[in-house]
């Protein structure tokens, strides 16, 4: 029988907690499982859907950042790398990814949210849904357990056993049947991996200087990046927006990111600590150092901006009324 969110989390012993739109921030800091799905109402099993809606756009991105992608050895047609991976969809199931985190679940979301098709960091586990049309119409369920990794083995356990012998019987791994995105599982002796023929898909992605745009394709409507445009010094967030100055090696290496003079009126005139919402991680006390004739500096610290921002990135910020300042 097919899979509800809730009859999988049960399968671990655990209860859902939240539910958030694709693309909106997951307010929970503990450790955990977090599950996405077609369905909102974690009990359903409505929404499924008969075809798999992969979107072509997608698979050229994909096959455009990595050209070193090969399907079963060679260099595949978009329409044969789509095919393929389109053949992994279930058509009577929900359920679409389940992942697992030692760390918060909010940031580790946040970096599923965030990472580019064809990217390696900082989260490319279950990159086929990125290669979806509807991503924007998916929710993502969440619970908290201090097992995470045995909590994930038994849900992943329990939603192959309930697949049916039709949707396994036309299943390219009838072996291996977890959701769409689910590309590997853990078992005693390690990892057990989908055959599906597909390497390279995953690397680094280079930046050029002279481009500031990121994918809004894989952010939700309330969590869209506004593109930058390279028009004039500084750069400008295109609608008239704030912006942070560009992310370099150095700011990294320092910990910070610096607000230029145009983005500086909405940050405090004077030496601050903030709540800081950066890319769906809340970091609070956050030190807001102003400057009469150069940038803020907002001391992120090394290790949570690496975790969230690469070089060479442009983050826009913004703020409602008296709440943090979100940086995406």
């Amino acid at each position: 029988m097919p899979s509800s969110v809730n009859t999988l989390l049960s399968a671990a012993g655990l209860a859902p907690e939240g539910v958030v739109h694709w693309g909106e921030i997951v307010r929970s800091q503990g450790r955990g499982i977090y599950v996405v799905a077609l369905a909102e109402d974690p009990r359903s099993l409505e929404g499924a859907l008969p075809e798999c809606p992969i979107a072509p756009e997608r698979i050229a991105e994909l096959l455009s950042v990595r050209p070193e992608l090969t399907l079963d050895g060679r260099r595949p047609s978009p329409e044969e790398l789509a095919a393929r991976i389109a053949s992994f969809w279930l058509p009577d199931e929900v359920v679409l990814y389940i992942g697992k985190t030692d760390g918060a679940l909010q940031n580790r979301v946040g970096q599923y949210y965030r990472t580019p098709l064809g990217a390696r960091r900082p989260h490319s586990g279950g990159w086929f849904l990125k290669t979806l049309g509807n991503l924007n119409d998916l929710w993502v369920h969440y619970a908290t357990t201090e097992e995470p990794v045995t909590a994930e083995s038994s849900m992943l356990a329990h939603f192959m056993s309930g697949v049916s012998a039709q949707a396994r019987k036309g299943h390219p791994d009838p072996a291996l049947p977890t959701p769409f995105a689910n590309l590997e599982v853990n078992e005693d002796g390690g990892r057990r991996r989908r055959n599906h023929g597909i390497r390279n898909a995953r690397g680094a992605i280079e930046r050029r200087p002279d481009s500031a745009t990121t994918s809004s394709d894989n952010a939700g409507p309330e969590r869209r990046r506004t593109e930058a445009t390279n028009e004039g010094s500084p750069l400008r967030v295109a609608g008239g927006g704030h912006r942070t100055q560009r992310v370099t090696a150095n700011d990294l290496e320092n910990g910070q990111i610096r607000i230029p003079a145009a983005s500086k009126p909405i940050f405090p005139s004077k030496p601050k600590r903030l709540e800081i919402v950066l890319r769906g991680r809340v970091l609070t006390d956050v030190l807001y150092r102003p400057s009469t004739t150069r940038s803020g500096i907002l001391g992120i610290g090394k290790a949570a901006l690496n975790e969230a921002v690469q070089a060479d990135e442009l983050l826009e910020v913004r703020r409602d009324q008296d709440g943090p300042y979100v940086l995406d």
